[in-house]
Formats: structure tokens, sequence, C-alpha cells
């Protein structure tokens, strides 16, 4: 009797205080490069997924719409048949085993002074970042 409730004491100590059966969530940086080759609004949109790993959906909608049941994505990647992991993707540039949603889509353009989302997931692990463009 005192060895099972040893072993059921343990198992909640493991579960609830330790990171042992817990994924870690995907962190989103990203960085704008001003000018030049771009992607939006004048610039370049950079974002770096930690840790690196294949990414099975990637998303990116307004802010305005998240409130809706079905916000508006402008720009949807899932995962093609060869996932390759990645770190870093630049908005609306092909991403190494990755496939539009809808075949044959492109990205729209990201607007100044406007607020996004982007949305990463891969199994049960995910991550979100919300991002502006700048308006100069």
């Amino acid at each position: 009797m005192l060895i099972v409730l040893a072993a059921v004491l343990a198992m909640a100590y493991v579960t609830f205080f330790t990171d042992w059966f817990r994924s870690e969530p995907i962190r989103l940086s990203h960085r704008f490069f001003a000018g030049g080759r771009g992607n939006s609004a004048g610039g370049r949109w950079t974002f770096y997924v930690q840790p690196k790993q294949p990414i099975s959906t990637l998303n990116v909608i307004r802010a305005s719409d998240v409130s809706g049941a079905k916000p508006k994505s402008l720009w949807h990647m899932v995962a093609g048949s060869k996932p390759v992991p990645i770190e870093a993707f630049d908005y609306g540039e092909r991403i190494p085993g990755m496939k539009p949603f809808v075949a044959g889509t492109a990205p729209e353009p990201l607007l100044p002074g406007e607020e996004y989302i982007v949305r990463v997931e891969m199994g049960k692990k995910h991550g979100e970042m919300k991002f502006a463009v700048p308006t100069n």
C-alpha cells in the first residue's frame, strides 16, 4: 500500500511540477527590413521560429478579423509531403516543405498601419504573434 501511494504521489509531482509531459510552445519573433526587395509596404518581414522544426500550418490574418467566426487568411500555407524543419521564413515567399492551402493562391500584401497575426502549428504545438506594418 505504501509503495502504491508513493508511486501515485511521484506521478502527481511529475505531472504537475515538471515539464516532462508538456510540449514546448512555438516561440515567434520578427524583423522588418525596410526598402529594397520586399513583400509588403516598402519592406520585407522575416519571422523566426524557436525551436527550429517543421511547421504543419502557417496562417496570417488581420488582427481586426480575429473576432469573426472565420477570419480571412491573407497567407495560408500547409505542410507538403515532406515537411522541412525551419527557423525563419519571409512573408509571402516560398517555404521549403510547404505549399499554399488553396493551390494557385498568392499572399495578399500587408498594408501600412494595419495589425496582423501570424499563427504557426505543428501537431499540438502552436505559436502566435501580433505585428504591425509601419506607416513610413
